[in-house]
């Protein structure tokens, strides 16, 4: 009742957008209640940014620009489906619905939200040496599309998720096998298409891209419940990559039997990168708070990457290195209660 009070004569529309920011200062606290949780940000932002602006300083400028277009097509692309899912819950269930009403508040918290995205994106390409207006205005509208779309995309594939998740296919092995049969009819289908204009490259990561849709979310409260109620480490990973490797693996297999090599190694990378990232995921959820984990593996797989661009097998090595650790300590803290 403090945040409605607080909110409801905000001027300029702008009072949707007070109301989430007290109710973030409200969280930010919360999120940040032990010393390791300060420690973990403090240390591992500075040390992910330094690892980036090296790696990103030894590419070539066209791939640096590529990675800056991307950089700024995924925040604008996350920030335009924040912004579409906020404005339906304030209409539709926030405590706010009658001021989300109205054009003027509406406006007020677009305007807002989208100039706090663009602030971060030029910081954050300004950080990695990536600034270049031309990205930025190419990124910007191709993840302002993609946002718009993704939430159509996933009201559309909620019932599709629950079909295809993975604790289905862990109990009905003919729901692994139509999983594994779709991957191998996609790889199929790609080999026939023509390659003018790169529409077989365009259908594989069409295809790869509704995997991680449909397939790489992994709820920390899920994750700790399993494991609070008896599931071990292998039981998580099976419970969420089956599904993965179902999806993704007949694919990579067939595109190189097929001799499509470009493709191949794409997915093949892809294939194995998403159930590692996964793993890891599972893993610290067990081990750590979710937000030291969420560090930990952006940690993990920032300097995984970087090892990887000076000597592969480097990379592989901290990754099992890391998995180790984290088995053990979740093993350990099985029982313990956030």
């Amino acid at each position: 009742m403090a945040i409605v009070a607080g909110t409801a004569g905000s001027p300029l529309g702008f009072v949707l957008i007070k109301h989430d920011v007290a109710i973030a200062l409200a969280v930010v606290p919360k999120l940040f209640r032990r010393i390791d949780d300060w420690l973990t940000v403090m240390v591992a932002v500075p040390l992910l940014a330094l690892i980036a602006r090296v790696a990103v300083g030894g590419l070539p400028s066209d791939r640096r620009s590529m990675l800056g277009v991307a950089i700024t097509a995924l925040i604008a692309a996350g920030v335009a489906k924040l912004l579409i899912e906020r404005l339906r819950f304030h209409r539709a269930d926030g405590v706010l619905a009658h001021e989300a009403q109205r054009l003027r508040a509406r406006v007020g918290y677009a305007v807002s939200l989208t100039l706090g995205a663009f602030v971060m994106a030029i910081a954050t390409l300004a950080v990695l040496g990536l600034f270049d207006e031309n990205g930025i205005l190419i990124g910007g509208c191709i993840g302002l599309s993609v946002g718009v779309l993704l939430p159509l995309v996933q009201a559309h594939g909620h019932r599709l998720r629950g079909r295809i998740a993975s604790p289905g296919l862990h109990r009905f092995p003919r729901a692994w096998i139509a999983a594994a049969a779709v991957s191998v009819g996609v790889g199929v289908g790609s080999v026939f298409i023509p390659s003018s204009h790169d529409l077989n490259a365009i259908v594989i990561i069409s295809y790869a891209l509704g995997v991680l849709a449909l397939t790489a979310r992994v709820d920390a409260e899920v994750v700790r419940f399993m494991t609070l109620v008896g599931h071990g480490g292998l039981s998580l990973l099976r419970h969420w990559l089956s599904v993965q490797i179902a999806l993704l693996w007949p694919l990579a297999i067939l595109l190189m039997v097929a001799g499509s090599w470009p493709l191949a190694i794409a997915i093949c990378l892809v294939s194995i990168a998403v159930p590692l990232v996964t793993a890891l995921r599972i893993l610290a959820y067990r081990a750590l708070s979710p937000l030291v984990a969420d560090w930990t593996v952006a940690l993990v797989v920032g300097a995984a990457g970087y090892a990887g661009f000076t000597l592969p097998p480097l990379g592989g090595v901290i990754i099992a290195i890391a998995m180790l650790g984290l088995a053990r300590r979740g093993a350990n803290a099985r029982w313990l209660l956030q």
